[in-house]
């Protein structure tokens, strides 16, 4: 999903053509897992998820949404969506939705340090600021698909109470930027990025000039370098 998102976004300027995204979109929403998350790929033949591209596809269909203006479509996958974010939603504990664990679960960010999920010369932490950050960002944006359908929602009312956590958990005082988890190890340009966009950042011009200014913060990825334009949008208006 976080894939097709790139691709999609692309398509859209290039060929200002919807019928193939909806094609595609309509595939990714017949999967249907027992813990209501999206597989890796669909079709597919194993077990295998990555949760956080489940919360792109969220994104990738209000985009779809705002770019083609079809309605019909996205009401007819809307509980698909609905159940997607709960899935994440009902797992909180104190305000904060933990990383999945099992084998099936691969929690991969992007191809970096600490990011890509294998936990190679580092341990995977039980929270971490990228997970919920994307969350947040999809309770604003489930909040825009129900006004393009004219639907009642409570989405929006939620996200003051996840970024006051994702501050409280995150925040670095000393270096005046997020941490990607609670033991203020690691740093990144995307889980500052992504702080940014979802509001949890007090002072976003601040925390966007540090976390591409101090040492020792991971620099994003091609794939995700899209949030960090996004961020730099959002503090220049």
């Amino acid at each position: 999903c976080m894939d097709s998102r790139n691709q999609m976004l692309c398509g859209y300027y290039a060929f200002g053509e919807y019928k193939f995204p909806r094609s595609c979109l309509e595939l990714i929403s017949k999967d249907d897992r027992k813990d209501r998350l999206l597989s890796i790929c669909y079709p597919v033949n194993n077990d295998y998820c990555i949760p956080s591209f489940s919360i792109h596809y969220i994104t990738e269909c209000m985009e779809y949404l705002q770019y083609s203006g079809d309605k019909a479509f996205i009401e007819e996958i809307y509980p698909k969506l609905e159940s997607v974010l709960s899935a994440f939603l009902e797992r909180r504990e104190n305000g904060l939705v933990p990383i999945f664990e099992g084998k099936q679960y691969w929690n991969f960010y992007e191809w970096s340090n600490g990011l890509d999920g294998n936990g190679t010369g580092y341990e995977l932490p039980k929270f971490d600021i990228i997970m919920n950050a994307l969350i947040s960002i999809a309770l604003e944006n489930m909040g825009k698909i129900g006004d393009m359908l004219g639907k009642q929602n409570q989405y929006r009312d939620m996200i003051p109470e996840i970024n006051r956590r994702i501050r409280e958990e995150f925040w670095d005082d000393e270096k005046g930027i997020f941490a990607d988890c609670p033991d203020k190890t690691r740093y990144s340009v995307l889980g500052n990025s992504l702080a940014i966009l979802c509001g949890a950042a007090e002072d976003p011009k601040g925390v966007c000039e540090r976390m591409l200014n101090l040492e020792g913060v991971t620099d994003i990825s091609l794939s995700m370098r899209c949030f960090k334009h996004l961020s730099l949008i959002h503090i220049s208006e």
